[in-house]
Order: structure tokens, then C-alpha cells, then sequence
């Protein structure tokens, strides 16, 4: 378990004379260690004898918005405000150092248990993080956006405007901006070239609400179980102010849920929210459908490219079994953002088109499974 410090503390300036402890943390925008500090640390009289370093990595595609400036900022500011079990920045000069939080990934709870269920008490704490979020004063949240990205960023409850700004990043910044290399790809499989352009038509109905902090990623592998059951919140690199409904979307996109316990989830979260800030719940039933739509073919988009970039840069030795983990995603994407009971190509039918275009040949349009 990792101590709350306070936020302003950073004892942490060099690391030549940490050692590295376990293997690298993979993350795809970062790169993570976690570091044994020397017997004589200053913070191991507080009971730290690890912490966590993290670097960016260098030139990867975004498939993300990434809004603020600083992610160690962040957590400072919401340390201030009382927001409950979060990594301490430990320093940030050269990398982020932070706070190490023993323990393992709710992902990993969630495996060992009927229906992958959540446990309701970290059901009870993950609504707590939520009801945090949305009493951080949005001025405070505002101060820490990239300049530039402020100057168009939607005014406070401008929730069709908010909406919009995902379309347009994910048109722009992942469809278009591949689309020479992976084009064929979207044709072959069948992706509709102007889903996300009704998408954002449909945006302009989306009843306004109270902006609030918004974590961006909150699934099970950024929750962090500790040795007395408590969950902690890491890896805010996606963090932004903007509509609450998106938070929920994504969390219930990326969680998995089973159904019921799903339908308990909004039912909660709804409560909580709207305890924090009066209003941020208003149209849910009717705006959280939407916002679950574009979540959908976001991840085809993403998942399509990523999978393809992976493949490319795989041995020749190791690409068979990466095509077919490749075509498993992108199955599930499809099958994901599909409507209805529409039919989507076969993994294998998606693993034979990505060993043709990985030799530059020609794709045709498939027939979709079953």
C-alpha cells in the first residue's frame, strides 16, 4: 500500500542510485518501472521502499485526445481537493516519480470471480471516485488545459459541442490520417465511410450538462486493488474536463460489465453524480446510447490501425499468432459496433485480409460471418 503524502512534497531528484525491480509496466502511451529505493532512502522511515517511474514514449500515434499539460499537475490539484486513493507525486524532473501501489489490477479480481463481476464494495468506491470528480472546481481543472486546445475547447455544459470534439479527433486524428495506409482495410471490412458523420449530426440533441473532471480511461486495469482491499486510481493521461455522461460511457465500454450489474452501475452512477452536481445526469437515457455508439467505432477505428501497427512491426517468426490475436480484436470491435443483428466478417476471414495487405496485395470486400 502506497501512503498519501502531501502534494507538494517531492523528495525524489535522482535515480542513479534506485535499482530496478521486476519487468518494465507497458503502458501504450508510457513506459513504467518500478524502482527499489537505496536502504538509506529519507522515505523509507514513511514506508516507502519502492516507487514507480514513468517516462513517455517516443512516437507513438494518437489515438486520444490528450488535453492537459501535465498529468503530475493533475494529481497535485487532486490531492488538494481530497480526491480519495491516487498516486503521490514523488518528483518530475526529468520523469514522473511517483507513489508505488502494492498490490494487483481489478482486472485480475474480476477473473477469479462468476461473470467477471465487480465486487460491490469496489463498485462502492469507484462511484466514490466519481462523486469526487465532480466537486473539483472546473476553473482549477480549465488552468491545466494545453493553451492552444483552450482556445476552441466547449464552453461549460456544451455537451454537443463536447461530443463534436471526439467525432472530429477520431475523423481527423485516427480515420483520415490513416487512411492512405489502412483505407483498404476499412473498405474490405466492411466499416461504414460516414458512421462517424452521422454520429456528429446526431450530436447536436444532446441535452446540455455541467462539465466535470473526467478521468478518460477508467477501466479495470488502471484500478489498483491494494493488500486491504482498497482500489486506487492511476494513469491520468486522459484525464479532461467535459460532459460526466462521456465518463460513464467509456467506463461501461471499456469495463464490460455483465448486464445486470451494468444496469446497477447507471443506476448508481446517476445517484452519485447528480449528489455532486445537480444536473450532470439530465438526458442520460437518452444521451448515454449515443455516447456508448461513438465509444464503438472509436475502437474499431483504433483497434483496426493498432492491431495493424503491431503486426508490421512483429518478427516474421511471431506474426501468425499476432494476426491471429489481431483478428480477434478487430472481430470484437466490429462485433461491438455493428447494429443490430448485422454480421461481421470471420476472424479468420479478418486474419487472411491482414496477410494480404501486410504483402501489399489487393483487398477485396468479404462476406461476413454467419
Amino acid at each position: 500500500m502506497a501512503p498519501q503524502l502531501p502534494a507538494k512534497t517531492r523528495p525524489v531528484t535522482h535515480l542513479d542510485t534506485m535499482r530496478v525491480s521486476g519487468r518494465p509496466l507497458q503502458g501504450y502511451y508510457h513506459q513504467s518501472y518500478v524502482l527499489r529505493l537505496p536502504a538509506n532512502s529519507a522515505l523509507g522511515c514513511i514506508g516507502l521502499d519502492h516507487v514507480k517511474v514513468r517516462s513517455p514514449r517516443k512516437g507513438i500515434a494518437e489515438f486520444d485526445r490528450h488535453v492537459l499539460t501535465s498529468e503530475d499537475n493533475l494529481l497535485e490539484l487532486l490531492a488538494q481537493h481530497g480526491v480519495p486513493r491516487i498516486p503521490t507525486v514523488l518528483g518530475s524532473r526529468e520523469m514522473s516519480v511517483l507513489t508505488y501501489v502494492r498490490g494487483h489490477t481489478l482486472r485480475l479480481t474480476r477473473q477469479r470471480r462468476p461473470n467477471r463481476s465487480v465486487p460491490r464494495e469496489h463498485v462502492r468506491q469507484i462511484l466514490e471516485l466519481v462523486r469526487s470528480l465532480n466537486t473539483v472546481p472546473l476553473q482549477d481543472i480549465s488552468a491545466l488545459i494545453d493553451p492552444v486546445v483552450r482556445q476552441s475547447w466547449p464552453k461549460d455544459g456544451d455537451s454537443a459541442g463536447f461530443l463534436r470534439g471526439l467525432i472530429q479527433f477520431t475523423a481527423t486524428r485516427v480515420r483520415d490520417a490513416h487512411h492512405a495506409d489502412y483505407g483498404a482495410l476499412y473498405a474490405a471490412l466492411g466499416v461504414d465511410p460516414h458512421v462517424l458523420d452521422r454520429l456528429a449530426e446526431e450530436s447536436d440533441t444532446l441535452t446540455p450538462r455541467p462539465f466535470s473532471l473526467l478521468h478518460g480511461d477508467l477501466h479495470d486495469e488502471n484500478l489498483v486493488v491494494d493488500t486491504d482491499s482498497r482500489l486506487w486510481t492511476i494513469d491520468w493521461e486522459l484525464a479532461t474536463p467535459g460532459d460526466p455522461v462521456y465518463e460513464l460511457a467509456t467506463h461501461l465500454h471499456l469495463m464490460r460489465y455483465p448486464k445486470a450489474q451494468e444496469a446497477e452501475i447507471v443506476e448508481r452512477w446517476r445517484t452519485a453524480v447528480e449528489d455532486a452536481s445537480p444536473g450532470a445526469s439530465a438526458g442520460l437515457d437518452e444521451d448515454l446510447p449515443r455516447y456508448l455508439r461513438y465509444k464503438r467505432v472509436q475502437s474499431v477505428y483504433t483497434d483496426l490501425v493498432r492491431q495493424g501497427m503491431a503486426l508490421e512491426s512483429a518478427p516474421p517468426p511471431a506474426r501468425p499468432g499476432r494476426t491471429a490475436h489481431a483478428a480477434e480484436v478487430v472481430h470484437d470491435a466490429l462485433r461491438r459496433a455493428r447494429p443490430g443483428p448485422l454480421p461481421v466478417p470471420a476472424p479468420t476471414t479478418i486474419a487472411s485480409l491482414y496477410e494480404q495487405w501486410l504483402l501489399g496485395g489487393e483487398l477485396g470486400s468479404v462476406r461476413p460471418a454467419g
